[in-house]
């Protein structure tokens, strides 16, 4: 080591002032290497063990990885566009229309009822922010239409005090189409996070 040429700073004569409070330094990639090389106490380093070493410490590549999924397929994309244009393009609870924003969301999910997937009484347009809070169940909406905020959502003031806004607003029922009464009744009873007291 008195012999070690450091590239990051000069030693100087002494070991004196070359480390920095707690013996701590930030050292040059090529110090670390020439270090680890003289760990080896002269013995002839592997080039190609070398390299590879240092690439398993830098490398950060991640493989792709394949797997049989099941998939929804034109079915869903034929359902979210008839939800879509049911509602004009338009979020039935908070109005937005930036289409990029917009996801058909199920009333029933999915995976719950196969006999209704494609049908647009099970469907309602809604932002993602909404779509999210009516998936998890921190809202649904009643058989007036309107809309309920579950208690838990003040476990999050930011999501409650976006969630409220719209707690007991009325969403645009369209005329054709209008959210079937039962499938509502279901994600009440299945998914909001305040259970209907009549239950």
């Amino acid at each position: 080591m008195e012999d070690f040429q450091w590239t990051f700073k000069p030693r100087g004569n002494t070991w004196e002032h070359f480390f920095q409070q707690y013996g701590m330094n930030e050292i040059t990639a090529d110090d670390f290497w020439q270090l680890l090389k003289l760990a080896g106490k002269g013995e002839k380093q592997d080039t190609l063990r070398d390299k590879h070493l240092r690439q398993e410490i830098l490398d950060y590549t991640v493989e792709d990885q394949y797997a049989k999924v099941k998939v929804r397929g034109s079915a869903h994309q034929e359902f979210a566009l008839q939800v879509k244009l049911n509602y004009q393009y338009q979020c039935a609870i908070s109005g937005i229309k930036t289409k990029a924003f917009l996801v058909a969301s199920h009333i029933v999910p999915w995976s719950e009822n196969q006999a209704q997937r494609k049908n647009p009484q099970n469907g309602i347009c809604l932002s993602s922010l909404l779509d999210q809070a009516f998936d998890q169940g921190f809202i649904s909406i009643d058989e007036y239409f309107k809309v309920c905020v579950a208690e838990q959502a003040k476990q999050d003031t930011s999501l409650y005090a976006y969630l409220k806004l719209y707690s007991g607003k009325r969403i645009d029922v369209p005329k054709r189409f209008a959210p079937d009464q039962e499938f509502l009744a279901w994600h009440r009873a299945h998914r909001f996070l305040d259970q209907p007291n009549d239950l």
